[in-house]
């Protein structure tokens, strides 16, 4: 552990900082999250420098309780939550595949070559956008810049299907005004 952290954790007035920071929660719930009150970046917890929900784990388990190279997960997937039964160390691969198995990742799943000639297919037809197209694939619209990609010939160059420009002709000349 850092030493900034050991003399957080050594000081108790820090130690009621951060509790101080927390938000009432229902004990009796296991369910239940005790979300963090402060400072927040990327949806986590802050204080002094340090993540909120790993001076959770120290607080309650104690200092160097965290193995080196471990992280501590968020068995809830609530990043802003440090009630410590919700928490666990692991390995970074671990909490990569708790994200993925949640649904917290922007990573699109893989395609077929099937699935590529039937997006430009689906696509020169006219009857659907790039988003709605993205929307069927993943279930929302995040993938629309990857649709683009397949449609123009960006991506999956070797495979078949129709390669359209559609939306990048010509544009109309100016009104003068």
């Amino acid at each position: 552990m850092p030493a900034d952290l050991r003399s957080l954790m050594a000081d108790p007035d820090e130690i009621v900082t951060f509790h101080s920071m927390t938000a009432p929660y229902d004990r009796s719930d296991p369910a239940a999250h005790c979300f963090w009150t402060g400072t927040r970046v990327a949806g986590y917890g802050m204080l002094a420098h340090a993540y909120a929900h790993r001076l959770a784990y120290e607080i309650f388990h104690g200092p160097d309780s965290i193995p080196p190279g471990h992280v501590v997960r968020h068995r809830c997937n609530t990043r802003s939550c440090v009630r410590v039964e919700h928490l666990e160390t692991g390995t970074q691969a671990e909490n990569m595949n708790d994200m993925v198995e949640a649904g917290r990742t922007s990573v699109l799943g893989p395609l077929t070559d099937t699935d590529v000639i039937t997006i430009r297919w689906m696509y020169k037809g006219g009857r659907f956008s790039q988003s709605q197209i993205a929307s069927i694939f993943w279930g929302d619209g995040t993938g629309q810049s990857r649709i683009s990609k397949i449609v123009t010939g960006a991506h999956y160059a070797h495979l078949p299907g129709p390669i359209t420009n559609r939306g990048q002709g010509v544009r109309p000349p100016q009104r003068e005004v």
